[in-house]
């Protein structure tokens, strides 16, 4: 059976046609499951006995379609499918062709109920809402992307489906840009309708054809070089007004005597918008060749931080083996960028960091963004102030000119999309105003009021409410103490609902899905669209929530007074981030990789902050032990105390265990070291367990990606020892292969073929696939080293079906390249190309730099064997660079083996012309390394019209 909701609302497979029930079914398959008592108030509130009701209603659900529900005495769950929640899942995934075919009508159309409730019918059209919202941000994403790809027609036609579609709330004004530039491009007659739609909402779309089409072709190289030049935040609404502060800011930073600005304001003055801005005009400006990079700094704990967030902005990695900000100054040396350092007020102890930053690059230019100065020599603050006032009489005309009211009236149609700014109600905005003192963020706030309450009311709440904010902190001057007053308003303005979702939201990090603030803070559709109605929670353009800082600290302190309340919804995101590591280790494994890596990247942030609580949870719980007596109660205390100790000890270590896949790819095997050390050694963690086995097998892989082969065997023998005592014959096999890894990578090859045939006999015995899979391609790599190249072809071969079969392409990719080494070792030069050639694709695709450096020393080889001397040299130098970022070293074995290959290189052509090639090399971003090496050495030359290189 099949729940459809889109479109029309039916149970397929079935003859139920029970509106209520159906209605049920739907409220459960996209919220999950629900206690028996949240529906009986949700749908059955008016019955004279609402828990009676439900249970007669889940007895007929159950007689008429039994597998449709699942009940426990704790929840009631739909474990039928949905479209709805298909529908999700698919754009959550990036599968938006997918997502746009399912999405086959608005939802629930027409639907209603005599006499339901308020809060069920809110929970339709807010539902209704934000999945005609999320087709509509589908469509246009797949309408630039057949732009993109020069198909401007296909992209209109999106485009004419995204503006037609019905009970989707009215567009952004990024929105109207996007849907006007792809009906111009495509020549669709639809463009006028949305230059008068946009009209009135006061946004002036003039963009013409020619203009959108080159804004709308990227063809793939131009996109890449785009991507690793900038990294600059995406705003989703209009930015208003500061033209002067914009001017000075940029004047100041073409200074040559200017390397540090720090743009100092209180909190909710726009800093961060500000900072956003001019980095953007910067960007089109073409002033930095090396580059502007955005750095947010918020989410990061320690000064100790700075240095890899800086890095892993601008794209580079540390190898650790110095101070982190000496060694990324080398890095940057020579070259003219820009890095701007967004909310540095709670990282002041890390100032040094900065002043060492730009003594050592004296090309680079930093800006910063922070509540006080940095107290730097080199440093100029420029203050920023909230907006400026409205004179108190203005006339409607004059109005348009002020940015504090343009800035309310933009906001208030986001919120209420006929509002129209009148003669009568200019004094009620002047004054709000006023009273908020200009800043930004409180503007905002009271704009979005005017969807529940008149102009004058919201003046009149905001004049009583606004009252001192009482703070010694030095960095909130005594004239912006108003800010509170407006978080106290927007407090007001919530149900007791509303104001505890808000509170436990402020337990993420980094900003968190729809289905994460589900599970852990127990949200609702209704409820997170009205706090994003309310501006308080922000939906992202990649359809990811999150709220600004300053809102962030003011729900925290909420939270507080909730007793008992934090550490329940701490142990929840712990618990929830736990399972989606564990999720994410499985679907990392298969056909959907490149989806959950997505996932994984936009979770980092949380990861880190879950980890942080396993630690500090175990140390805070490890301070709670007192002496115990003979007292019965300490004695239950104690037992607690311990209990708790072990499950933020276990949960830290499942997530540990999980991601494994994860982190090397990535190339952040040092910093998630760390963490293990952390954790492994405490003496808590210990005890003998699945859990512990399988944290200790993920330090060893990250210590191994690190050529650590010492700390790697020393993990996975342990992790050995505890497998082979609990029975557990997979996690034996696990490990036994892992020690074999180890074995290989120290040249004891013997070993290493005992212990990977041991490991492959259970995999097979147990039916599993992919690990067999995996122990198949090392032992053909292992028959390649001892010189059997049939066996080896055979095993890689066998192991290459078998991740094809399981749609595991990270494996697909591996096995093929030791194909191609092996073809190559042949002296099969096509075969290598041919299976180099889907390698390299295949891991460019999911950004595996790790991966790819190695595919480019293969394509490198292919280019010696060639006679391409310096088309390898170039090659040779981009897999290093890309290998220093992914902090994936060489085994030493292949280190040395490549090292006397450079330097017969560096022999052939002579020593110029090979630091010429390297440094070629080094110059060029991964994806141009990636089409170099596609092009190959002959067509290299003939596009260069170039003979054959020398030798």
């Amino acid at each position: 059976m099949y729940l459809r909701t889109l479109g029309r609302l039916e149970l397929e497979g079935s003859t139920f046609q029970r509106p209520k029930l159906l209605l049920l079914l739907a409220y459960l398959s996209i919220e999950g499951p629900k206690s028996r008592r949240h529906l009986a108030e949700l749908l059955w509130s008016d019955a004279t006995d609402p828990a009676t009701s439900v249970r007669m209603a889940l007895l007929q659900l159950r007689n008429a379609v039994p597998a449709v529900l699942a009940t426990n005495p704790g929840a009631v769950e739909v474990v039928v499918p949905s479209d709805a929640r298909e529908f999700l899942k698919l754009v959550d995934g990036d599968d938006l062709t997918s997502a746009a075919e399912l999405y086959r009508g608005s939802f629930l159309p027409g639907f209603h109920l005599p006499g339901w409730g308020v809060e069920i019918e809110e929970w339709v059209y807010a539902t209704r809402e934000l999945l005609a919202e999320r087709a509509r941000h589908t469509l246009l994403e797949l309408g630039e992307r057949d732009a993109a790809l020069g198909d401007l027609r296909a992209g209109a036609l999106r485009a004419g489906q995204a503006l037609a579609l019905e009970a989707a709330p009215p567009p952004e004004p990024e929105d109207y840009r996007r849907l006007h530039a792809l009906l111009v491009a495509g020549d669709s007659h639809k463009a006028d309708e949305v230059v008068k739609l946009a009209r009135e909402y006061g946004l002036e779309l003039t963009v013409t054809r020619d203009e959108a089409r080159r804004q709308l072709y990227a063809p793939a190289q131009v996109a890449q070089t785009r991507r690793t030049s900038t990294r600059l935040p995406r705003r989703n609404t209009e930015f208003v007004g500061r033209d002067p502060e914009l001017l000075e800011l940029a004047r100041l930073l073409a200074r040559p005597d200017t390397s540090l600005v720090t743009v100092v304001g209180a909190g909710g003055v726009g800093k961060t918008s500000l900072a956003a801005q001019l980095a953007a005009g910067e960007v089109q400006a073409g002033h930095f060749a090396g580059g502007v990079h955005f750095v947010a700094l918020e989410s990061l704990s320690g000064p100790e931080l700075i240095a890899p967030a800086i890095a892993g902005a601008v794209g580079l990695s540390l190898a650790g083996e110095r101070p982190p900000m000496a060694e990324l100054a080398e890095m940057l040396r020579g070259q003219a960028v820009l890095i701007v350092l967004d909310n540095f007020e709670h990282l002041l102890d890390g100032v040094v960091a900065v002043g060492e930053l730009l003594s050592g690059c004296p090309d680079a230019k930093v800006l910063v963004t922070s509540r006080e100065p940095l107290g730097l020599t080199a440093e100029r603050v420029f203050r920023l102030e909230g907006l400026p006032l409205p004179p108190r009489q203005l006339s409607l005309d004059d109005a348009q000119h002020q940015e504090a009211v343009v800035l309310f009236v933009q906001r208030a149609r986001r919120a209420s999309h006929d509002f129209a700014l009148t003669e009568a109600q200019l004094p009620h905005v002047i004054t709000i105003c006023h009273l908020v003192e200009g800043l930004p963020l409180g503007i905002e706030l009271a704009a979005a009021s005017v969807r529940f309450m008149q102009l004058q009311d919201v003046a009149a709440e905001l004049g009583f409410s606004l009252d001192a904010l009482p703070s010694g902190a030095r960095d909130m001057p005594k004239r912006h103490q108003g800010l509170r007053a407006t978080f106290d308003y927007s407090w007001s303005l919530l149900n007791p609902a509303q104001r505890a979702l808000l509170a436990r939201l402020t337990v993420f990090t980094g900003g968190f899905s729809r289905e994460a603030a589900s599970h852990v803070a127990g949200a609702t559709i209704p409820l997170l669209s009205a706090l994003v109605d309310k501006s308080l929670v922000r939906l992202t353009g990649t359809g990811r929530y999150d709220s600004h800082q300053l809102i962030q600290g003011f729900a925290q302190e909420k939270l507080l007074k909730l007793p008992g309340e934090p550490a329940l919804v701490r142990a929840a995101h712990a618990t929830y981030f736990a399972d989606f590591a564990e999720a994410a280790e499985e679907g990392l494994k298969g056909g959907e990789q490149a989806a959950w890596l997505k996932r994984l990247d936009a979770e980092t942030g949380n990861l880190r902050a879950m980890l942080g609580w396993a630690v500090g949870a175990v140390a805070a719980v490890a301070e709670d032990v007192r002496p115990m007596g003979h007292d019965l109660e300490e004695a239950g205390q104690a037992a607690a105390t311990e209990a708790a100790r072990v499950t933020a000890l276990d949960t830290g270590l499942r997530v540990l265990g999980a991601l494994w896949q994860y982190w090397p790819a990535r190339g952040q095997a040092s910093e998630w070291r760390a963490w293990y050390a952390r954790l492994l050694s405490h003496p808590a963690a210990q005890r003998g367990t699945a859990v512990r086995a399988k944290a200790l097998s993920g330090a060893g892989t990250l210590a191994f990606a690190q050529n650590d082969f010492a700390v790697a065997g020393t993990y996975h023998a342990a992790a050995l020892a505890i497998r082979r005592e609990l029975g557990s014959a997979w996690g034996v096999a696990a490990s036994l292969y892992n020690l074999g890894g180890v074995h290989a990578a120290r040249g004891e090859l013997m070993a290493a073929k005992r212990l990977f045939e041991e490991s492959l006999a259970v995999m097979r015995d147990l039916g599993n696939d992919w690990s067999v899979a995996v122990a198949l391609s090392n032992l053909g790599l292992l028959a390649s080293k001892l010189g059997d190249t049939g066996l080896a072809r055979e095993r890689l071969e066998e192991s290459l079906r078998l991740r094809r079969e399981l749609g595991d392409s990270r494996g697909v990719a591996e096995s093929l390249k030791r194909l191609g080494h092996l073809a190559l070792a042949c002296g099969d030069t096509s075969g290598a190309v041919t299976a180099l050639r889907e390698a390299l694709s295949i891991e460019h695709e999911r950004l595996d730099v790790r991966a790819a450096a190695a595919s480019l020393e293969g394509f490198a080889a292919i280019a010696m064997a060639e006679g391409a001397t310096r088309h390898a040299v170039r090659l040779w130098a981009a897999a290093r660079t890309a290998r220093d970022e992914a902090e994936a070293p060489l085994e030493p074995e292949v280190g040395l083996e490549q090292a006397r290959e450079i330097e017969a290189a560096r022999n052939l052509i002579g020593a110029v012309e090979f630091d010429a090639s390297w440094r070629e090399g080094c110059a060029l971003s991964l994806g141009e390394a990636v089409d170099l090496a596609l092009d190959g050495p002959a067509r290299v030359r003939a596009r260069t019209r170039v003979g054959r290189e020398a030798p």
